[in-house]
């Protein structure tokens, strides 16, 4: 296996890494580029090795893998480097009778794998015509062929005697019209793996092919989407973020009770509008409150001494020079691609004694949106997160909440969704529209942290 880069930006420190499916290359995602991200491709399945070393200087490594790509990314030895993956029609048993392609299907597939044999899997691959003739049609020579053979067995060999499941998979797509991996092998397989990795399955109405650049924007939040969506809502967010707001005040007393020394420096996160910027100065009147955001918002520092930097809080505190008593944030890190690294890099830049606390949201998060239709956010584990804490803080507490709002119609409430900048989360108009009348309720699953920061001696 080899890396194959299709778009890169010397000063980008974060990667999406593909693994195309069996038969398939970079020809599938030569256009492909997302913004902020560099864009790879993993090549050539014939050598199970994988060099990982142009993956040294990217913070954070999002790994999308289809079909039997989904095998050879956990077989590749990539796992340490990888800070999310996400699988599309495909197992970690793909020659299994329950649990991937069944297993006397497969081993016919590779004994009789002829050119014309390898047209026809791809036919079936591409699930219509028209897909087939602009992305799969092409010929294949019988060395080609012979080459593709090989892979097929030696996979089938290593299926039996390699451990799997140690990379982090958070989302996996399963097509339902799926003709090469049978659906309800995949849903099996996935289903006894979900609890132990906090795995989301998101069922599709496609066929095996689906393209992944769709599957990325279904994973990776267009931080400029987000900051346009809560930018027009910033005249009626105030009025209507009743979870938000209560989720402010909740934090706020949590703080006070964890520690968070009055007229100190402090660094907010995502201040938006200021509903907890406000909070934060009635409790503990800083005598510095500094702000980053995506939007240019601006809250009232109320006189208070402060900067605002309109920038990705991720990259921004990389680069950031001070160091403060607090670094506090309400219902913003849910968004992050990469929380564990954020965490180290809060502990780096808070004096000692100081305080990291935040509220977020957490698995269950508006279920009755991801219902019918996938978020890309990644809701993670109260577990999860004081784990990421652990080695950077100490006197680590948690509080859970559940907000339930209800709503006299589905009107109101995508009303309120727009209002508050969530709208895109909402479900896609081609949905049935008795789905949607009957959507009266949101349920917010969230909480706050706190922890002090380790002595640094």
């Amino acid at each position: 296996m080899k890396i194959s880069f299709i778009d890169s930006d010397n000063d980008s420190r974060r990667l999406i890494l593909l693994f195309p499916g069996w038969s398939c290359g970079r020809e599938l995602y030569d256009d492909f580029c997302f913004k902020g991200w560099d864009v790879a491709v993993v090549e050539d399945y014939a050598d199970f090795h994988l060099d990982t070393s142009p993956l040294e200087g990217y913070s954070t490594v999002y790994l999308f893998a289809w079909s039997l790509g989904v095998f050879m990314a956990e077989i590749s030895g990539i796992a340490p480097k990888v800070t999310g993956a996400f699988a599309l029609n495909g197992t970690l048993s793909p020659a299994d009778d329950s649990l991937g392609i069944p297993r006397d299907i497969y081993v016919k597939t590779a004994e009789n794998l002829t050119p014309r044999n390898l047209q026809k899997f791809r036919r079936r691959m591409a699930g219509d015509s028209t897909t087939y003739r602009e992305t799969f049609d092409r010929d294949f020579s019988e060395e080609e062929s012979e080459g593709l053979k090989g892979i097929l067995l030696n996979i089938l060999d290593a299926q039996d005697s390699i451990s799997l499941a140690s990379l982090p998979w958070s989302k996996v797509f399963i097509s339902e019209n799926d003709a090469i991996f049978p659906f309800i092998n995949m849903m099996r397989h996935w289903e006894r793996m979900a609890e132990s990795l906090n795995c989301e399955i998101i069922p599709l109405q496609e066929g095996h092919y689906v393209p992944l650049e769709r599957i990325v924007r279904y994973c990776i939040p267009q931080i400029e989407k987000v900051s346009r969506r809560f930018s027009r809502a910033a005249s009626t967010y105030d009025s209507r973020a009743v979870a938000q707001r209560e989720l402010a005040a909740m934090l706020r007393r949590h703080l006070c009770e964890g520690g968070v020394r009055p007229e100190g420096k402090i660094l907010e996160v995502g201040p938006g509008t200021g509903i907890f910027t406000r909070e934060i100065i009635e409790a503990f009147r800083p005598s510095e409150i500094d702000f980053v955001d995506i939007s240019d918002m601006r809250p009232d520092p109320q006189g208070i001494p402060s900067e605002f930097h309109q920038r990705d809080a991720e990259e921004w505190i990389v680069e950031c020079r001070k160091r403060y008593d607090a670094i506090l944030s309400s219902s913003t890190v849910q968004w992050f691609v990469n929380l564990p690294l954020f965490i180290k890099n809060c502990a780096d830049h808070l004096n000692e004694g100081g305080i990291l606390g935040f509220s977020t949201f957490l698995p269950g998060n508006l279920d009755e949106l991801t219902a019918l239709r996938p978020s890309p956010i990644h809701y993670h584990t109260s577990e999860e997160i004081r784990e990421w804490m652990e080695p950077w803080f100490e006197e680590i507490s948690f509080e859970p909440r559940t907000i339930t709002l209800h709503f006299d119609s589905a009107r109101e409430l995508f009303s309120h969704l727009r209002e508050t900048g969530v709208g895109g989360s909402a479900p896609e108009g081609k949905l049935p529209l008795s789905a949607l009348r009957n959507l009266t309720t949101l349920t917010f699953r969230c909480g706050c942290f706190a922890g002090r920061v380790r002595d640094k001696g």
